[in-house]
């Protein structure tokens, strides 16, 4: 225990904010998810406002890291993001960064289709829906199980199993209906 309390002292406020808001963000992600299998789901209201506001906090993550980790460098992010690739996977990728803004743009972008598109914007795109929720799975799994540390790992791949289950529910209950 007094481990664990040593680990808590030495957190700083930068970690708490940038690490709080992708974890708000993913859970947000995983409560739209889950709301939008619900087969009994009359309402897709929250559902819709949890999956704004995970984006929102995923932008506010973003900030935060460029913020405090960055310092408002595209140049130094670009590096640590290619270090980091290296350093877990071995290879030398450089387009980590470039996904993660492609990432970032494509939850803006199925936000705002679905404040336009209103609350039959899935069941009418659901070839896009299916590809956005792999994108996302595939980027969460990365971000949490492959490049994460500590509890992010199990955390995340059991956001990610979860994720997929709904999903799988989705679909099932969509194409019996």
């Amino acid at each position: 225990m007094r481990k664990f309390a040593c680990n808590l002292a030495a957190v700083t406020p930068a970690e708490i904010i940038t690490r709080g808001t992708i974890w708000l963000a993913l859970l947000c992600y995983l409560a739209a998810t889950v709301g939008s299998a619900r087969r009994d789901s009359v309402s897709m209201r929250w559902p819709f406002l949890l999956w704004t506001l995970g984006c929102l906090f995923f932008f506010a993550h973003v900030a935060a890291a460029f913020h405090f980790y960055h310092h408002w460098s595209h140049a130094q992010a670009f590096e640590d993001t290619r270090r980091q690739a290296l350093e877990q996977t071995g290879w030398d990728f450089r387009g980590g960064l470039w996904f993660n803004y492609v990432f970032a743009m494509v939850w803006m972008a199925d936000c705002l289709a679905w404040w336009r598109g209103g609350s039959e914007f899935r069941t009418q795109h659901r070839t896009w829906h299916l590809a956005l929720q792999t994108w996302f799975l595939f980027m969460i799994f990365n971000a949490t199980v492959v490049f994460g540390r500590g509890l992010a790992r199990p955390a995340g791949a059991v956001l990610c199993l979860v994720s997929v289950v709904a999903l799988a529910r989705m679909l099932r209950s969509r194409s019996t209906a």
